[in-house]
């Protein structure tokens, strides 16, 4: 158990953005376990131990090779177990762990306040020296000394001296700052732009970057060229030329040649889950969605106003390649060529959960659909949770057929059992009033009796016993209640409490 709940907290903590596929493919081979602060490396699917549990840190496999610390010294370890350098040569790196795993070939390294970088073969090529060193990416390293910031290659050529208030290396620029201004180069050097912007921002899905002046917004290409000048109240997004921008009110959206393709007041954007999909842009009256290549898809959907929140409904994003709309009297799902895929008979509908399923609702009936429109739960007046588990759904499915097979030998009602238990005040009391946790009962029998069953619940709070060494306990009272589908009489009440400490 405790091996097991170390991966599960490894894995939560890692970045897989920072590892390239061996990495990701090593990774899920050799994953790392902990027992009690001491760590191995297990072959998963051998089992076969690479490292005794004699370690402090273990980390990732990163091109080919996995960084290992012990008894404040480091080495790394390939996918045979071998060392390539011998442990007592440099110290654990101090700061973020993904600044000591292999990139671009290097690995940087730290011994007595001096950094420098091995290779693969365990040689030191770039010599330890009184500054800062971060992990290469795209063949650099921003180095740090004193405050100010600098840039070198794997060649340890230098590009930028230290001088820089602060760097950002990016796939295709390098980003500066100086003196409180920034400015951007190319990743060989040569300036693009002078210092004049207060904000640089880059992204590997951008073509350039997003500068802003004086707190207006523009965006330079990647020659540094003035794409759009600094007019625009903020930058949104942009997807394959398109460029979605905020001026005056407007939300706009342009093309390629930085001319508006098309604008909408007081908009927002949806953004799709998953790529190339269509992206969304909305107000409070409609709602028209754009595919990759920017082309409008032709229909225009209303916003569906929420009475719960007394506010206009978000509108649901595409994901792979579906999205639920609505007409402005019934909810659908249309395609990504804006065909209608569920027809528009729904008052609600929910997106698809991780099963494909959707949660539907006519009038006030609930009930659950498959992506064919097919009914997998029948509509009947009681909610529905969505079903991400296989196991869950099929429980749910055999409740409802046991709830059919039942449903003919009952005289009360679910709700005519709801208003005795009520009346009875079997339900607990909060602040707020009875109330009960399930918005509908549920069918069962027992000993040839046929009772409805609601549960109820309550929480509270101690700080007596062991609970006052926890930053106190919060505990969950629930009472189940049967109230007979026949006769109406109350079949029983059972009063259960959960503990739960307030660990600090």
């Amino acid at each position: 158990m405790i091996r097991l709940l170390s991966l599960i907290l490894f894995a939560a903590s890692t970045s897989f953005g920072q590892m390239d596929s061996t990495a990701i493919s090593l990774y899920h081979q050799y994953p790392t376990f902990s027992d009690h602060y001491k760590k191995d490396l297990i072959k998963q699917s051998t089992g076969d131990t690479l490292l005794q549990a004699e370690y402090q840190d273990i980390y990732w496999f990163s091109e080919g090779l996995a960084y290992v610390s012990k008894n404040n010294s480091v080495s790394y370890i390939d996918t045979t177990g071998k060392f390539i350098v011998p442990f007592g040569l440099y110290e654990p790196y101090r700061g973020n762990a993904l600044q000591c795993t292999f990139n671009n070939g290097l690995a940087v390294v730290h011994k007595n306040g001096k950094y420098g970088a091995i290779n693969q073969k365990g040689e030191l090529v770039i010599p330890l020296k009184e500054r800062r060193l971060q992990a290469f990416e795209n063949g650099k390293s921003i180095i740090i000394l004193n405050g100010k910031h600098g840039v070198i290659d794997t060649n340890n050529a230098q590009i930028f001296p230290i001088e820089y208030d602060r760097i950002w290396i990016h796939p295709q620029l390098i980003v500066l700052r100086k003196n409180g201004k920034m400015a951007i180069s190319n990743n060989s050097g040569t300036m693009l732009s002078d210092f004049v912007y207060d904000v640089i921002r880059a992204h590997k899905s951008y073509d350039g970057a997003v500068v802003t002046k004086k707190g207006k917004t523009g965006f330079l290409n990647f020659n540094g060229d003035v794409f759009l000048p600094c007019i625009y109240d903020q930058f949104r997004w942009q997807r394959n030329g398109f460029t979605w921008l905020e001026k005056d009110g407007f939300l706009l959206m342009l093309d390629k040649n930085g001319k508006t393709h098309d604008s909408l007041i007081d908009g927002e954007l949806v953004f799709p889950r998953t790529v190339n999909d269509p992206v969304g842009m909305y107000n409070r009256d409609s709602i028209r969605y754009y595919d990759s290549n920017g082309a409008n898809l032709g229909t225009t959907y209303k916003i569906r106003f929420d009475r719960s929140t007394q506010g206009f409904a978000e509108p649901y994003p595409f994901k792979n390649g579906l999205c639920v709309v609505y007409n402005g009297s019934y909810f659908g799902v249309i395609n990504a060529k804006n065909e209608v895929h569920i027809p528009f008979e729904y008052t609600s509908l929910l997106p698809p959960s991780q099963l494909g399923n959707f949660i539907a609702k006519k009038g006030e009936l609930f009930g659950l659909i498959d992506m064919n429109n097919r009914i997998i739960l029948p509509f009947r007046k009681r909610p529905l949770v969505a079903y991400h588990n296989a196991e869950h759904l099929e429980k749910a499915i055999a409740d409802e057929t046991q709830l059919d097979s039942l449903l003919p030998l009952t005289k009360i009602t679910a709700e005519e059992a709801l208003a005795i238990a009520r009346e009875k005040k079997l339900f607990y009391k909060n602040d707020w009033g009875s109330h009960y946790t399930d918005s509908y009962p549920k069918i069962q029998q027992e000993k040839g009796d046929i009772y409805w069953e609601f549960t109820s619940q309550k929480s509270g709070y101690t700080d007596k016993g062991d609970c006052a060494n926890t930053n106190g306990c919060s505990i969950i009272y629930t009472r189940t209640i049967k109230i007979n589908a026949v006769n109406g009489k109350v079949m029983g009440k059972k009063e259960t409490k959960s503990i739960f400490p307030n660990y600090e």
